[in-house]
């Protein structure tokens, strides 16, 4: 049925705080550039609002008078400010469900309190099973427990966990990441159009991890993994035709990407990361840490499939890279369904899926139109 002959559910993302940086608002794009198919599809009308604080959501919500409110968080809020706001927007006249809207870096997050107190938590990037939400990490999440546990990293001050309230548990779904932004789809239509194939491409191997100069001197956990992936990704390409390892130009750095055969994508603040994206979209054979523990959407990370896990220490990244050098036919395959899995994301109403998953029950419209797509998230 056309959405000429339906009432469409109102969806309100309320994103919270102003100049957000980038990874948050590459969650959202997709809103606009998905609007006609969240219409005509889930019958959904999704508007996007920004308010400059938390203070000031309940009054644009009650402004809007949606049927669904997705508030888009910053950390930087307290857990109880939080839930202070989202039981006045629930005791509303005619309130919304409430979605609380979690785009932190990290499989964790100091706010998962908030569960109790709204119709549903979507995760970004989510463990795959939330008993992990129950584990005393060091620092909050597994990474930073990694960090402390290789490489002696003082984590004095660094929390980012909470505790996730065991009788909301089914509340808490994984969803979309900055992945779903029409950035990535401009990276692969240019790489289709001017992109040599795979075997043909220049570089062996992408290097261009590009620390900045705090990371050099920085002790916190973050700087020092990301010392470690550059020395890493230094012996591991030796005797190999390479990029350089230093920051370039946007441009440059796109141009190399489509020249390359195979990128190295560390962790950052959390395990996805723009790099992984960036790397399917231009064709490259994505070689990353291993990311079997969480679950997001798109997904690219089947390892020996859409992408190639190495070890969370590396040791094993000189020897995963020669490998697919040497067996061209295997990393030509891998790299070309990670870039199909892109593809058949934004062509094939993957969008529309998770948002449709994300809020199953909570709209008519979504009930019955969440098949999966390779890339949604479980």
């Amino acid at each position: 049925m056309s959405e000429r002959g339906r009432q469409l559910s109102q969806v309100l993302v309320v994103l919270i705080g102003r100049n957000r940086g980038a990874a948050v608002l590459k969650h959202l794009d997709a809103f606009a550039s998905n609007a006609g198919t969240l219409r005509e599809q889930l019958g959904i009308d999704a508007r996007i609002v920004e308010v400059p604080g938390i203070d000031f959501a309940a009054h644009e919500i009650r402004a809007w008078q949606p049927e669904v409110a997705i508030l888009v968080p910053t950390y930087t809020d307290s857990a109880e400010k939080v839930i202070e706001v989202c039981d006045q927007i629930r005791r509303q006249p005619g309130a919304p469900r409430v979605v609380y809207f979690d785009t932190y870096d990290q499989t964790s997050s100091p706010h998962l309190s908030v569960i109790a107190h709204v119709d549903r938590y979507l995760k970004s990037k989510k463990l795959v099973d939330n008993a992990g939400y129950g584990l005393a990490y060091e620092g909050g999440n597994p990474l930073s427990q990694f960090a402390k546990a290789t490489y002696a990293c003082d984590l004095t001050g660094w929390n980012f966990g909470s505790d996730l309230p065991e009788a909301h548990a089914d509340k808490l779904r994984a969803c979309w990441s900055f992945g779903v932004s029409r950035d990535f789809v401009r990276i692969q239509r240019a790489a289709d159009k001017y992109a040599p194939k795979w075997r043909s491409r220049f570089f062996d191997v992408n290097r261009r991890i590009g620390l900045l100069a705090s990371d050099e001197r920085a002790t916190h956990w973050y700087a020092v993994l990301r010392r470690k992936s550059a020395d890493a990704m230094h012996e591991a390409s030796k005797g190999l035709r390479g990029t350089g390892d230093a920051r370039v130009s946007r441009r440059r750095y796109l141009l190399e990407l489509f020249a390359s055969k195979i990128v190295f994508s560390p962790f950052g603040w959390g395990e996805v990361c723009f790099r992984d994206y960036e790397a399917a979209a231009a064709g490259c054979l994505l070689i990353k840490p291993d990311m079997g523990h969480l679950r997001t959407s798109p997904d690219i990370f089947r390892d020996g499939q859409t992408y190639v896990s190495v070890r969370w220490d590396l040791a094993d990244l000189g020897e995963k890279i020669r490998h697919y050098l040497a067996k061209p036919e295997e990393g030509e395959r891998i790299a070309a369904a990670g870039a199909a899995v892109l593809r058949e994301y934004s062509t094939r109403g993957g969008f529309a899926r998770d948002v449709a998953g994300a809020l199953q029950g909570l709209v008519p419209s979504a009930q019955g139109a969440t098949g999966r797509t390779e890339g949604s998230a479980a």
